[in-house]
């Protein structure tokens, strides 16, 4: 099996990518991944402004000149994309899922008036326990209606918040029914949920979501689980998939899932 499944990754063809088409898939090839699949964003948010349409093409088609390049390879390479705040603009975001060759993440990475948690002051705004809770409380209702309503494959990092707020010893507990909303969600539907490896890359990092809602997915019935690096440079990727493809042995899966041609395949935990 190799290191697996890494289809949650970033090219210079995302605002915040830094490495080519290229460099991304010999990355992959030298840690032995067995299926890469490439996710440059698409934040429809700001789709016109960060000039999506052009980035998303240019990022396809380099991804068909790899898969040219590495036939004779024995890694399957996927083009897909990462679609965020889809219900800032439903129609555009159908389309845009419409046209990718593979595989869509869906992620939620602002609410609603409200900017990305990376940008958040958590010392006076959101500093209360009120307030953070209501805050989450927004993050996970919204998530909720995206996983009802768009079209995608895979969720992408469900405890994405915790990624900026961990460390201020927030939970998303008191969210857990909403929560396990969306993950009866995926499994009506058909979807994956991602284990997001990100987090590992710092000292004493996390998966997100962690095991427990890994386990908590399995036990509602999940099918479909998905692994991404979320790698924005070839130096991250494939960090943290042998934890995270650990993780879903344990918590009961037997194989991994990733999408081609908008299809959900199988690849088989190793033991």
């Amino acid at each position: 099996m190799g290191q697996g499944i890494d289809c949650h990754s970033h090219s210079e063809f995302s605002p915040d990518g830094k490495d080519s088409v290229a460099a991304m898939c010999d990355r992959a090839l030298e840690l032995g991944v067995s299926v890469y699949g490439l996710s440059d964003h698409c934040e429809i948010d700001y789709y016109e402004v960060q000039s999506y349409e052009k980035r998303l093409q240019k990022s396809w088609a380099a991804m068909r000149q790899q898969k040219e390049r590495f036939a004779d390879k024995k890694m399957k390479l996927l083009a897909g994309v990462e679609i965020g705040q889809t219900l800032k603009n439903p129609v555009l975001a159908a389309k845009v899922a419409a046209q990718a060759p593979d595989f869509v993440l869906l992620s939620l990475h602002r609410t609603r008036n409200i900017a990305d948690f990376s940008f958040l002051d958590y010392t006076t705004q959101y500093a209360s326990p009120e307030s953070r809770k209501a805050l989450l409380d927004t993050y996970y209702s919204e998530l909720l209606e995206m996983a009802c309503e768009s079209d995608y494959d895979i969720l992408a990092h469900l405890s994405y918040p915790l990624r900026y707020m961990s460390h201020l010893g927030v939970t998303i507990d008191e969210q857990a029914e909403l929560i396990d909303e969306i993950l009866r969600t995926l499994v009506r539907r058909g979807k994956a949920l991602e284990i997001n490896t990100s987090g590992l890359r710092a000292k004493d990092g996390f998966t997100m979501p962690d095991y427990s809602i890994v386990c908590r997915f399995h036990k509602l019935g999940g099918e479909f689980l998905s692994i991404g690096s979320d790698a924005h440079c070839a130096a991250h990727l494939g960090v943290g998939l042998q934890t995270a493809c650990e993780m879903a042995e344990k918590a009961g899966f037997r194989f991994l899932t990733y999408f081609e041609k908008r299809q959900a395949q199988p690849l088989a935990l190793s033991k």
